[in-house]
């Protein structure tokens, strides 16, 4: 055997040995039960096309001049997003009849667990082409069919006036966020519901202190993850 393949063969030892390492690592955590439904979720996944994977955004081609002040697209682990989505589910029991927003909404994964709670309509917003043609493929192939997916700057959209939940992990910096949260109040008169924003990963949340409007409902946190819950009242009508 030469030098090359001795080291393909270690290269593949080492690989293998952290595969179980991982398996190992999860059964200890998560018990043989949890570790193999999220086992079968994957091959699921993977058999179906389906293409929830993290992305680096300046790989994407995205004509956009908020492009640098992009997060990663990140993808979260079923039990979290499942958290955050009771958690939201049991601050209103009416919540499911509006409109459900996923800013930054990457490959729809979220979009395709809060497809499993009920919502009325379902909508992602995602500045780049790619992503957003990827998600449309997974959510087809999960035969969720009360979901659009808009490719636009989500300082530009319009939202429903049946909002009901905004939810954002964490999509852009300070920058964009405090003119994400403007945009919002410009169109607070056209909303029919009170408006829950769920802010996972809250790396600016400190920027909300200068919109008093945003009222803070509740902190969550599981496994580490953290997650801030606000809510916006819409206008009311002073002459009802």
């Amino acid at each position: 055997m030469n030098s090359k393949d001795t080291v393909m063969m270690n290269n593949h030892q080492k690989g293998f040995k952290h595969i179980l390492e991982t398996i190992y690592e999860k059964l200890t955590q998560d018990g043989i039960k949890v570790t193999l439904q999220k086992i079968a979720k994957n091959l699921y996944y993977k058999i179906k096309g389906i293409d929830f994977s993290m992305q680096a955004l300046h790989d994407l081609d995205i004509q956009s001049s908020h492009k640098n002040h992009a997060t990663i697209c990140g993808s979260s682990s079923e039990e979290t997003m499942q958290a955050v989505l009771k958690t939201i589910i049991a601050l209103d029991k009416d919540i499911t009849k509006g409109v459900f927003v996923d800013i930054g909404s990457g490959k729809g994964k979220l979009l395709a667990r809060a497809s499993k709670y009920g919502f009325k309509e379902l909508i992602g917003v995602e500045f780049s082409k790619t992503l957003s043609l990827i998600s449309r493929k997974n959510l087809q192939k999960l035969h969720i069919q009360n979901v659009t997916i808009y490719t636009e700057d989500a300082t530009n959209f319009i939202l429903p006036p049946h909002t009901k939940v905004i939810y954002l992990l964490n999509p852009f910096d300070d920058i964009v966020m405090e003119k994400f949260l403007r945009h919002i109040l410009t169109q607070r008169h056209t909303f029919v519901y009170d408006i829950y924003l769920i802010y996972r990963a809250p790396v600016f949340a400190q920027l909300f202190t200068k919109f008093k409007d945003f009222v803070h409902v509740k902190t969550h946190k599981y496994k580490g993850d953290k997650t801030e819950f606000y809510l916006l009242k819409k206008k009311r009508d002073l002459h009802a």
